[in-house]
């Protein structure tokens, strides 16, 4: 019973923030300059905090990949949590990953940005900045369903 009630505690919670505002989340590029959410304001955000040394989230990036590519005008932001930033770059030479930047953010720094520490954990704001879906774990990102529903958050209202 007490796992029941925890676990719809956390979906409600979840379901709450939806549709609000995005929190100032910062992170670099691999140049080392600092971007936050808001210089992508106007654009659909697919924000994805991984690491290199989650198994989870090395299995969904080839996904992500694809997804950037198969929707072009959305901002796929996979933003990376490794000590080492230049271990993200290795990561993508490595693997192929062409189509998404290389950034990273102080785990700690982006964890209570988001409010979760999970991975891999992805969210997706809409272009005026509101959260409008989130998931934790592994996911097909490049599916036919999840780039019909990213092509329809760049449909104007």
């Amino acid at each position: 019973m007490k796992a029941w009630v925890i676990a719809v505690a956390a979906a409600l919670a979840l379901v709450a923030s939806w549709g609000r505002a995005a929190e100032p989340v910062a992170f670099t590029d691999e140049r080392g300059a600092q971007q936050t959410l808001a210089d992508y304001r106007g654009r659909v955000v697919v924000l994805n905090l991984w690491a290199t040394w989650c198994a989870p989230c090395v299995e969904e990036m080839p996904a992500l990949d694809r997804l950037q590519a198969a929707v072009k005008e959305a901002a796929v932001l996979p933003v990376s949590v490794d000590r080492d930033p230049a271990a993200a770059r290795a990561f993508f030479e490595k693997h192929g990953i062409r189509h998404l930047p290389v950034l990273s953010a102080k785990a700690s720094a982006i964890f209570k940005a988001v409010g979760d520490n999970r991975l891999p954990v992805t969210i997706v704001f809409d272009a005026a900045g509101r959260e409008v879906e989130r998931h934790v774990g592994k996911r097909e990102w490049d599916s036919p369903a999840t780039v019909a529903r990213l092509k329809a958050l760049l449909e104007p209202s």
